[in-house]
């Protein structure tokens, strides 16, 4: 299977899990997401997220979901995380940790 599909089912799967955990804050995440194109939220994301901040990811930096503003985030990932990282638990954050993984190596290849 293409990486880009991989990807984009991978980003919908954590989308449905943060939305049933926190079903207010995300009403539009998830049928924005399944209307992108696989290729360009791949692209997107290497080119916005992978290639300027994959270090901090694979650092697991948790500070990156908190101050990284000026992310152009074809997910909008970054800025949901933002407002939930604190109200997650520490299993939660792994979770979502072990998505990030597999976003940066879907983007490596």
């Amino acid at each position: 299977m293409k990486a880009d599909v991989v990807f984009k089912r991978k980003a919908m799967e954590l989308a449905n899990k943060l939305q049933g955990r926190f079903p207010s804050q995300l009403l539009f995440v998830v049928p924005a997401l399944s209307a992108m194109d696989e290729s360009e939220l791949l692209e997107t994301y290497r080119s916005s997220v992978h290639e300027v901040y994959g270090q901090r990811i694979r650092d697991r930096d948790e500070s990156f979901f908190m101050t990284t503003d000026d992310l152009e985030d074809p997910m909008q990932l970054v800025g949901i995380l933002r407002g939930l990282w604190k109200q997650m638990s520490d299993d939660e954050r792994d979770a979502v940790w072990a998505y990030m993984d597999m976003f940066e190596r879907l983007a490596s290849v």
